[in-house]
């Protein structure tokens, strides 16, 4: 990923890994996880640690550490295979799994967090299991516009609720235009999204995935805004953080 990229050119989620971080890291693209990694030691012969995404099912790469997510109001012991379910392969397969993290938790009890521990268990020896939950940032602007109260809300994301929970609970939410995952917006999408906010005295509030295909499109920027995004720990983060660093310094030991 280069300054000339964007989500048309990396996708959506790449290029909005690249805008949070390329000052921190390097973000690069390839349907061949092998071809990528050899490719990227071509290029970047310094990098000492490549982290994967959605990689759990690419049997080619083999990792150093493989960390699982589950989310919480869908843990996959209470799911099933495709096209039964969401699976894609057994409940059992979570026992490659270094560490196993349970995102997006609401409202998580030592009662709560017991009773996904030992479910989790269930299927794989004793393992690390950490618990995340999601947290919004203050929305920013596309081009310095200020605020409204009353909200459009536009998202293309697997899951909504969460984020129509929040945007309700802090500004009065008009309307809601709820796209699917990846949703590639036409102009006829963004005329109508533009029509509402302007006929109800609204903002528009997005998500940052979203932001990243949005912002290079022709819109009225001092409309938009977006919800910067992040996840922290519920208890344990610490922990987390010193597992995968020893697991890190142990293998470039070697």
């Amino acid at each position: 990923a280069t300054e000339h990229d964007n989500a048309s050119t990396l996708g959506d989620e790449p290029f909005q890994f690249y805008q949070k971080f390329k000052n921190k890291v390097e973000i690069f693209v390839c349907e061949n996880r092998v071809e990528g990694i050899r490719t990227a030691l071509q290029l970047k012969p310094g990098i000492q640690v490549f982290l994967l995404d959605d990689a759990f099912q690419h049997r080619r790469v083999k990792p150093m550490l493989s960390i699982l997510l589950t989310e919480f109001s869908k843990p996959f012991f209470n799911d099933f295979i495709l096209p039964r379910g969401r699976l894609r392969e057994s409940r059992y397969g979570c026992k490659r799994a270094d560490v196993i993290m349970v995102t997006k938790c609401i409202s998580v009890t030592n009662e709560v967090e017991q009773k996904y521990q030992a479910e989790i268990h269930s299927y794989s020896s004793i393992k690390p299991i950490f618990f995340t939950k999601i947290n919004y940032s203050e929305p920013i602007s596309f081009a310095e516009g200020e605020i409204k109260r009353d909200i459009v809300l536009v998202s293309g994301i697997a899951n909504s609720v969460m984020l129509k929970e929040h945007v309700t609970a802090n500004y009065n939410l008009v309307l809601h235009f709820n796209f699917g995952d990846h949703h590639r917006y036409s102009s006829k999408d963004i005329e109508q999204i533009q029509i509402a906010s302007i006929e109800n005295y609204a903002s528009i509030i997005t998500t940052e995935k979203d932001y990243a295909k949005l912002i290079h499109m022709d819109i009225d920027k001092k409309l938009w805004f977006y919800l910067p995004i992040q996840s922290s720990f519920i208890n344990s983060g610490s922990e987390f953080d010193r597992y995968v660093y020893e697991k890190i310094e142990n293998h470039l030991s070697k």
